[in-house]
């Protein structure tokens, strides 16, 4: 039975240890590998929603448990955790994989908590590396060295959109829009109205994510954009607006 290592805050790891660790939208893990940095490569992404301290929390589940596998920007398969796992070995790009187990841990599959390094991982996408970061007031903030970053490019449309909206409409393909989208939802938490124009895109992938990604807004607007959502014909995009509105 492999061992799985799963990212969280340290202030919910001794309740994790009582109670389990909750579905929500799944439980997202990767396998305790040899390799450090992909078993916890998601720690610095996760930080940048403002944990201030993350551990890992370590558990144990059958080789035929079913979960979904793929690249976070890619559909993910239905497969067994065992299946995940050999595509996780044997891809060429693992960084960006997830492992996602679609049912609560109960604390009995717990095995331990343990402390991690903080600075393991990638941030806003596997590739990110070398590039330089967006200089508008939402992708930047919260960042190391923020003020200086938005002192030398505060990037706007014509318009004043700041430039990740901008960046959001003037995408070349699905995978660019999805990862714009995902820093949107991350960094900016205003006006869910900004997204409309996604409501009616043909590609399932980015609508899953626009579900995602209202689910982080407040207010009766991202409900009401929801609820529109829940009636898509596409049966997964429906069914995860549908858990969004009921807070599943």
């Amino acid at each position: 039975m492999p061992v799985l290592v799963h990212l969280a805050s340290e202030a919910d790891a001794q309740k994790m240890l009582k109670r389990g660790i909750r579905a929500g939208r799944g439980v997202y893990c990767l396998p305790v590998l040899q390799n450090y940095f992909v078993s916890h490569q998601w720690l610095r992404e996760l930080k940048r929603r403002g944990v201030r301290t993350i551990v890992a929390v370590h558990f144990r589940l059958p080789d035929s448990e079913p979960v979904l596998a793929g690249h976070f920007n890619a559909q993910h398969e239905s497969v067994t955790l065992g299946t995940a796992i050999r595509k996780l070995r044997n891809t060429a790009q693992p960084l960006g994989f997830e492992i996602i187990v679609p049912r609560a841990v109960a604390s009995s599959e717990i095995l331990r908590v343990r402390s991690v390094p903080q600075v393991t991982g990638w941030r806003f996408s596997p590739a990110a590396k070398g590039r330089k970061p967006c200089g508008c007031s939402y992708c930047s903030r919260g960042e190391i060295k923020a003020s200086r970053i938005r002192r030398e490019e505060e990037p706007r449309s014509a318009d004043g959109m700041p430039a990740l909206l901008l960046r959001l409409r003037t995408a070349q393909d699905s995978n660019e829009l999805q990862e714009a989208l995902n820093r949107v939802t991350v960094k900016w938490r205003r006006n869910p109205k900004q997204l409309e124009f996604l409501m009616s895109h043909d590609d399932p992938d980015v609508l899953e994510m626009l579900v995602y990604g209202l689910g982080s807004f407040r207010g009766q607007a991202a409900r009401d954009m929801l609820a529109r959502l829940a009636a898509h014909p596409d049966d997964k995009v429906s069914r995860l607006a549908r858990e969004e509105l009921n807070g599943e």
